[in-house]
């Protein structure tokens, strides 16, 4: 199996944004889900999927980046035309940050 991970470049207000490493949580069932969300270790959490799950591609969407999304209904979306990809989930995800 070959897993490709397409996240969209995204700010969260829990871990301050969501790319390569928490995209991994749509590998999750939705109850799953909702139980990352509850709890204060969502950071420890995503890493521990991340040691579960490998990416063998990351390609970071970020033609578009919403901003103050999910937290509010209807995020700021920004234009940055922005294509981030890499076989490495941590060196996507530094860029994606930056």
């Amino acid at each position: 199996d070959f897993l490709i991970n397409i996240p969209v470049l995204k700010t969260h207000f829990q871990t301050k944004v969501s790319l390569g490493f928490k995209n991994l949580k749509g590998c999750l069932s939705k109850a799953s889900k909702q139980r990352f969300h509850i709890t204060n270790r969502l950071d420890s959490l995503i890493c521990l999927l991340n040691e579960a799950i490998e990416s063998d591609l990351v390609i970071i969407d970020g033609i578009y980046m919403l901003e103050k999304g999910p937290e509010t209904l209807a995020g700021v979306a920004h234009r940055k035309d922005l294509i981030i990809a890499s076989p490495d989930i941590f060196e996507c995800d530094i860029v994606g940050a930056t």
